[in-house]
């Protein structure tokens, strides 16, 4: 990283200590520097965090030259991209960690001390690792809108500043709607609606392919903003096929409110049929983590080559999608040996892989969480036409899985599947942690209390995650040998559905004894540092 032009003082700085270059730039006066600072490429993630925010800080710079370098900007992407994933693994020095920034951030933030244009770096980056950067920073991005540092999205000097930059990104639809979407992640929801609705109205056929993908943003005025922007452009007749196809793909993954909006303004056609997914030549589908994370992999045929496509779901649905394309045959092996070795794996059947899909796209729905725009490569990938969200419960998804298995109700047979779920490979990795758990175990003094009231007081309100990882688990597994296996996780499921009491279930007392080992080994450790 360049040295900063001057160390910052904490005082409040003013619009005219700002004042250079950079901020004229900002104002939409120098088109061709925004452009050569908004498309660095900036690849995904690396390690050592407060430092690293300490050095983006410091800068003041005067001209781009001046800001920081690509590859300070890749570390602190990839930095932030690995807390994240150790973080959602149950990792606490990685969740304090990703605190401490956004705490410092937001303190340098609500004294208005980052410059404009290290703000809007901090943003993308924060955004591309899918860390939140937090409200304090949006606030002043917010004050520096309100006082005119930028163009407004309607404005002609903002369509001068905004087309070079989108005819200069390479890459595809997806691409360019990701480079949009972290872009304009730092600025208040009402300044990137209206970017998002200039987007899909007035840059041509390019931009209006990637604005479906602003359906399934999380902010709604952002998602509302971009079927105004599209229904426009279908008034003057400037919608292609391929962005009206989109949008019929994406239609049932919207929350009810969306697919209102959505209807009004593009009437549904008839629906598209769900075809069996005959492109996949080979699918494979993983167990779930302790996390509740899967992996679900689908191969397609390229001739003598393969695309593939890698799917992560969890808890609140589709997560992460990556299509790795025209790989050779021995790369996807590769692949799938790897998620193997990360969790247990199998190969499924087409039917049930995308069974799979569809249940994530159901926890999407119920937890209003809509899948990346990604996604909608993955499913032209595969050349589904339509895919439907199933919002089958786990108890309904055992049901299904149980219906014709003959000693389903036999104790002996409950008996032995409690036993199996408990001492398996899968189970080894289930366990719980965040800061609900400590809450619960900070009062402890011994494991055997803290498994006492990990029992009483926080596995109970747990039993609809843990009964969807065994359903979901069965249901991966199933297609693989012996049918043993699978059915033991669909019986212990099954009996968490039911309220079987907890301490009748020896899986949940091993995951509890596990989370409290690992509680008092991180107290101890924090303790003699």
């Amino acid at each position: 990283m360049k040295k900063p032009a001057a160390k910052r003082t904490p005082a409040r700085k003013t619009k005219t200590k700002r004042a250079g270059p950079l901020d004229r730039f900002l104002s939409g006066e120098d088109v061709e520097m925004l452009r050569q600072m908004l498309t660095n490429a900036l690849p995904n993630p690396q390690p050592s965090l407060d430092d690293r925010i300490e050095s983006f800080l410091s800068c003041d710079p005067a001209n781009v030259d001046e800001m920081p370098e690509t590859q300070a900007m890749m570390d602190l992407s990839e930095e932030l991209e690995r807390l994240r994933i150790d973080a959602n693994g149950g990792a606490p020095k990685a969740r304090k960690a990703l605190n401490r920034a956004r705490e410092r951030i937001g303190e340098a933030a609500r004294e208005d001390d980052i410059h404009p244009g290290i703000l809007i770096i901090l943003g993308r980056l924060f955004a591309s690792a899918k860390v939140d950067v937090g409200e304090a920073a949006r606030a002043s991005m917010g004050r520096m809108v309100a006082e005119g540092l930028f163009q407004e999205p309607g404005e002609d000097g903002f369509r001068a500043l905004m087309q070079p930059m989108l005819n200069g990104l390479a890459g595809d639809d997806f691409g360019l709607h990701e480079e949009i979407r972290c872009f304009s992640a730092i600025f208040p929801s009402a300044y990137k609606a209206g970017l998002v609705e200039a987007v899909a109205s007035d840059f041509g056929d390019r931009a209006r392919r990637c604005a479906p993908g602003f359906l399934l943003d999380p902010d709604e005025a952002t998602a509302l903003a971009a079927i105004r922007g599209l229904a426009a452009s279908a008034a003057r007749g400037e919608l292609d096929a391929v962005t009206r196809r989109r949008i019929g793909l994406i239609r049932p993954w919207l929350p009810s409110a969306r697919r209102e909006a959505l209807d009004l303004a593009f009437p549904p056609a008839a629906p598209a049929q769900e075809d069996a997914g005959a492109r996949i030549a080979k699918a494979t589908a993983s167990a779930c983590d302790g996390s509740g994370a899967s992996s679900l992999i689908a191969t397609v045929k390229r001739g003598a080559r393969v695309d593939v496509v890698v799917l992560l779901a969890n808890s609140r649905g589709i997560g992460d999608s990556t299509l790795i394309a025209d790989a050779p045959k021995k790369k996807a092996q590769e692949l799938q040996r790897e998620v193997g070795r990360a969790m247990p794996a199998a190969e499924t059947t087409v039917e049930t892989w995308i069974r799979l899909v569809r249940l994530a796209l159901g926890r999407n729905l119920v937890t209003n969480t809509p899948p990346l725009f990604e996604f909608v490569r993955a499913i032209e990938t595969i050349g589904l036409e339509q895919i439907l969200p199933d919002c089958a419960t786990p108890a309904e998804t055992i049901e299904s899985l149980l219906a014709g298995i003959a000693d389903r109700d036999e104790e002996a047979a409950i008996r032995d599947a409690h036993r199996a779920v408990a001492d398996s490979d899968v189970a080894e990795s289930w366990f719980e942690a965040g800061e609900d758990l400590e809450a619960v175990l900070q009062p402890t003094r011994t494991a055997a209390e803290g498994v006492r009231a990990m029992l009483e007081a926080y596995l109970p309100r747990r039993r609809d995650f843990w009964s969807s990882q065994c359903a979901l688990t069965a249901l991966a597994l199933s297609a693989a040998p012996p049918p043993e296996g699978w059915r033991a996780f669909a019986l212990v499921g099954r009996d968490l559905a039911r309220n079987t009491p907890l301490t009748e279930i020896p899986l949940m007392a091993r995951i509890a004894e596990k989370s409290v080992n690992a509680f008092f080994a991180n107290r101890r450790r924090a303790g003699s540092s």
